[in-house]
């Protein structure tokens, strides 16, 4: 007990070590602790009981998600290094990169005033046909009734499923995928890191031909292709539909050769992907499908269990997401309920998010950082759809504020001193829109006192509390950039209108749709395929 109590350095780096031994969690006077580059997965809860530690660094290893309730209890902590964590998603690893300070001031400001994520996307992929809607039905009512085949999924489908105390508040977003291979280029889009995915496939009677079973095989295979590439460490449950199709020998057979299909598919992915950081796809019981019968509800009990355990056990369930990510994502519901919006500019998107705290005063120059994963963990969570290229946007904006900065100060310098004196300052960021009370805030963040400024300096403040007005950002921006949706049935809907595989049914589709001007525009164009 005693040797305990005169440690307070402890370096178990470079060890391979897959799990910190809890006896460190009794290291009462620890004041540093390097678990640097080993093969950590998680740490103890009881880390916490470190009071005197100011020094924790976990950086290089495999950790999902860290104990933020412990670790925010450390009150002596002032650094802790998380970086080089590939598999990290609480607290982001774009948030471990920015250093020490900005990750322990996330974890407080998630611990304080967050909010426990308890929403889980459910994608349901596979051939078409192969009845994906019948088991979302199934799930979601216990049976599901035989779909006709012009009923089938269009594009996209969107159902929110809600199992409240039955799991603990788990909300699905459910998202069933068309199968038809014109829709395999647009589901691409929607494939996201915090989803639990069903790959759905249908057994093959003994009438049909044998390239049937192989369809299956190219099917499950491409799958797993594109989950890897777009989602990589996706969770992924194989289900088995029209089992009463099929004798109960011959249904075996057909699991056990797509179970051998599954394990040499993750053994040959393993082998190409030498890159230890990219996390391996997780499959259920190694390839192994359920067994259910929509009509009847065979095995549909069973299948919602797992479901549930699985989205529990994922790295995302119950992560703390800060407030100010909470405001935006209530400020962007209620904007859409109130006024039907179905998209905004990115200029408005920024303001709503500034006006929610992803601001300037709250992250400082982080704050750019903190949009952006306010903006994946919105796009992840079916709040929003945003197919921007992120870092590309900020350095065109950052080029365009810069041109803007650089006029403006051109503009004050009327003596051509190349440099402006505090008052002429002050006076040229008024005309940005920017008062003096946040330009003296962001001038306390900078070391050193300034009375005056050249253009240099003006200009890297003025990137950091400049904002968008004064700026054409439709000039700046393509579509693709400017654009954040904000209704995912109206982009579902939009898809259905521009890709249909069969184009009588589009017209029936659009027919059915109460009359007004936009059926009528979607007809003529459903006419012209």
């Amino acid at each position: 007990e005693e040797s305990r109590d005169v440690i307070t350095l402890l370096d178990l780096s470079y060890n391979e070590i897959p799990e910190l031994p809890t006896g460190v969690c009794h290291l009462h006077n620890l004041t540093v602790l390097n678990c640097a580059h080993n093969k950590l997965v998680s740490l103890p809860a009881g880390i916490h009981a470190l009071e005197k530690l100011e020094t924790l660094d976990l950086s290089h290893n495999r950790l999902q998600r860290l104990p933020i309730d412990s670790i925010v209890q450390l009150p002596r902590l002032t650094a802790m290094h998380c970086e080089h964590n590939p598999r990290l998603f609480s607290p982001p690893p774009e948030i471990a990169s920015l250093g020490a300070q900005a990750t322990i001031q996330y974890l407080l400001s998630a611990a304080q005033n967050g909010k426990y994520n308890t929403s889980i996307q459910l994608i349901a992929v596979g051939n078409g046909e192969s009845g994906k809607t019948s088991v979302i039905t199934a799930l979601m009512h216990g049976v599901s009734a035989k779909i006709h085949e012009d009923k089938r999924t269009v594009g996209i489908d969107l159902k929110y499923w809600d199992l409240e105390e039955e799991a603990q508040g788990l909300q699905f977003a459910i998202k069933d995928l068309a199968g038809q291979a014109v829709y395999a280029l647009t589901n691409q889009f929607f494939l996201v890191s915090r989803a639990l995915y069903m790959l759905v496939w249908r057994a093959v009677p003994e009438t049909a031909d044998a390239s049937s079973e192989q369809h299956i095989f190219d099917m499950v295979t491409s799958w797993m292709d594109s989950l890897q590439l777009r989602v990589p460490g996706a969770s992924i449950l194989l289900v088995v539909t029209h089992i009463d199709c099929v004798k109960a020998s011959e249904l075996e057979m057909q699991c056990a050769r797509v179970k051998h299909i599954v394990q040499h598919k993750l053994h040959k992915l393993q082998e190409e992907d030498h890159d230890a950081t990219i996390p391996p796809l997780t499959v259920w019981q190694d390839g192994q499908s359920f067994r259910v019968n929509c009509l009847d509800g065979h095995g549909v009990q069973t299948l919602k269990s797992q479901l549930i355990l699985m989205a529990h056990n994922l790295p995302w369930w119950r992560e703390v997401i800060p407030e100010q990510y909470v405001r935006l994502q209530q400020a962007i519901l209620a904007r859409v309920k109130d006024s039907a919006t179905t998209w905004l500019t990115w200029a408005a998107y920024v303001e709503l998010s500034e006006e929610n705290g992803i601001n300037f005063e709250t992250f400082g120059k982080d704050k750019d950082m903190h949009l952006k994963v306010c903006t994946t963990f919105l796009h992840e969570n079916a709040t929003i759809k945003y197919f921007g290229a992120f870092d590309t946007i900020l350095a065109q904006i950052a080029e365009a504020k810069t041109i803007l900065l650089q006029e403006a100060f051109a503009h004050a310098d009327a003596e051509s001193s190349g440099m402006l004196p505090w008052s002429n300052v002050v006076a040229a960021f008024h005309e940005l829109g920017v008062s003096e009370e946040l330009l003296l805030r962001r001038m306390a963040r900078m070391a050193g006192k300034f009375d005056s400024l050249n253009r240099d300096r003006f200009v890297e403040i003025g990137l950091a509390v400049v904002g968008l007005q004064g700026l054409c950002l439709e000039a700046v921006l393509s579509h693709v950039d400017n654009s954040v949706f904000v209704q995912s049935k109206w982009i579902i809907d939009s898809l259905k209108g521009l890709i249909r595989h069969d184009r009588s049914a589009l017209l029936t589709y659009f027919g059915q749709l109460q009359e007004s001007d936009d059926q009528r525009v979607w007809l003529r164009r459903a006419s012209r395929l």
